[in-house]
């Protein structure tokens, strides 16, 4: 008849295409990126591993103790103190490496203290002393030790010139102990300054630091050896 007739069309839907820099990837995109991470990691981890591995090396390299720290050296060394003054004070030391770490040395001081040309005091010892080079530490210019000591101890004193220890009851003889630590610093293979914290303690009051006696003293030693 005369109604209209509608059709009703339906058309294939559409691919909808997103772009690779959306939000949503492509799975491909994604696992190149993976990838891609995981080698810079690696990369990193690497270099981490070189680089523990160089400071093995240079760690086992820095701890070589200097040459003539070693069984069988012998040393001759003159000192004297930072410490104080009002007084000289002068060390003589013959020393003997009877194993690479330990040195047995015979030690010998004299100090002398001079108030304004009043009174003449004066200190002399001979010790025995033992040093334990800590050669974990060591490199090959510098030598850390540890030492200990025992020996006899004097003092005399002066007044005007005159000596008047015996007629004062100013002169004692004593035992004296040593406790120190220093460190050799090699300035060629055979010479070496010798810088170290001593500590002496004497039965009586025989040391002096310019001002009286005492019967303990604290000094930082500085000398010159020569290592053959």
């Amino acid at each position: 008849g005369g109604e209209d007739t509608k059709v009703l069309v339906i058309s294939k839907p559409q691919h909808m295409e997103i772009p690779a820099s959306g939000s949503l990837a492509h799975p491909r995109t994604s696992l190149n990126e993976c990838s891609s991470q995981e080698e810079e990691m690696m990369k990193h981890w690497y270099k981490l591993g070189a680089a523990l591995v160089a400071v093995c090396l240079a760690t086992t390299a820095y701890a070589q103790q200097p040459e003539l720290i070693a069984q069988g050296t012998q040393e001759i060394q003159v000192a004297s103190t930072l410490t104080g003054t009002d007084f000289f004070n002068l060390d003589l030391t013959y020393g003997y490496f009877v194993r690479p770490e330990v040195e047995v040395k015979g030690v010998g001081i004299v100090t002398i203290a001079d108030q304004e040309d009043l009174s003449d005091q004066k200190t002399y010892a001979l010790l025995a002393v033992v040093d334990w080079y800590i050669l974990q530490i060591s490199t090959d210019v510098m030598a850390p030790y540890l030492g200990v000591g025992i020996g006899w101890g004097r003092r005399d004193f002066n007044v005007g010139g005159e000596d008047l220890s015996e007629l004062l009851g100013t002169d004692t003889d004593a035992w004296t102990i040593l406790l120190e630590g220093g460190v050799k610093y090699f300035l060629a293979p055979q010479v070496a300054l010798d810088l170290a914290i001593q500590y002496y303690y004497a039965g009586e009051e025989i040391y002096t630091d310019g001002a009286g006696f005492s019967d303990n003293k604290w000094v930082i030693k500085l000398a010159l050896a020569y290592l053959f």
